[in-house]
């Protein structure tokens, strides 16, 4: 674990000091996501970075959706270069980094250090740079981010972004917020189960529709709204009440992001995705029913 940390911050580094030459609003990156919270159930193949751009005098849009802020040109910034029809856009910050990028990874010595680089491209809001060694393939996702008065938007599209104003907004993180929720206020039975069941979503490609954010948000929900006993001795109902939530939620077809409760997390997802849902957890229910041994979830966890 530690190996594969080292070498993705050296590169990193070299990568956020080359786009530091043109953005003086950049702050040093921030690691985020689950190889970074304890909540890995597979090899730390995958990291989060988030590269935010510090700008705390931005002036807001009119145009303004739950959960998405739009940004007007600054004056003066090196943000202007991301500049269109007068707003910050996030495509085309998103296109900027990614050439960037691919500049930056062109310059490393990979022969000398004995790896291999390669950008990924795709529809996703982040910037993936794969490292491969003898050893393992490792994948970076680089998210750029505006940072402003505290709270951080990443280059993420709106669903209807294809259409003005829409394609201007930038979501809302609250990467930094749910890490430290993870860290300082859940207990290893809370932890316990978002692995099972991250691990069990590995496996079913029915699951697919559930992140690793919806799982969290369900647990965090399902802490703080009902009164459970969260020792390890009740690891099994506890999993069971997980289950049920998730299931009601994509029942309802309404999931509240935690920081952020007007944005409905299930809302633009298709009827057929949470179906799938639904069905591969009634079968998950009835394996576990049909298993008396107290070792029953090693088949997902180990």
């Amino acid at each position: 674990m530690n190996s594969a940390k080292n070498l993705v911050n050296d590169i990193v580094t070299k990568v956020a000091k080359h786009l530091s030459k043109n953005i003086t609003d950049l702050q040093s990156f921030k690691p985020s996501g689950s190889a970074y919270e304890g909540l890995k159930v597979t090899q730390p193949d995958e990291f989060d970075i988030m590269m935010p751009m510090v700008q705390n005098d931005l002036h807001f849009g009119a145009f303004e959706v739950a959960g998405y802020q739009c940004f007007k040109k600054p004056f003066w910034s090196s943000l202007n270069k991301f500049a269109k029809d007068g707003f910050i856009c996030p495509v085309k910050t998103r296109r900027w980094f990614q050439s960037e990028i691919q500049m930056a990874i062109n310059t490393i010595d990979v022969r000398r250090n004995n790896y291999s680089l390669k950008l990924i491209t795709g529809e996703s809001p982040a910037i993936t740079i794969e490292i491969s060694t003898s050893l393992e393939t490792i994948l970076v996702d680089i998210v750029p981010a505006i940072e402003c008065n505290g709270k951080r938007y990443v280059a993420k599209p709106h669903p209807r972004h294809k259409q003005p104003p829409y394609c201007y907004l930038w979501r809302q993180s609250f990467s930094k917020e749910e890490g430290e929720k993870v860290g300082e206020e859940t207990n290893e039975c809370q932890r316990s189960v978002l692995k099972i069941m991250k691990a069990i979503r590995l496996e079913n490609a029915q699951l697919k529709m559930l992140s690793s954010y919806h799982l969290k948000t369900i647990l965090f929900r399902l802490s703080d709204e009902y009164h459970m006993n969260w020792s390890m001795d009740e690891l099994d109902e506890r999993f069971k009440d997980f289950l049920n939530e998730i299931v009601k939620c994509t029942s309802q077809e309404y999931l509240p992001n935690y920081f952020c409760p007007q944005l409905n997390l299930f809302e633009w997802y298709r009827q057929d995705e949470k179906k799938d849902v639904r069905e591969a957890l009634a079968n998950i229910a009835q394996y576990i029913k049909g298993v008396t041994n107290k070792n029953r979830y090693d088949t997902f966890f180990y």
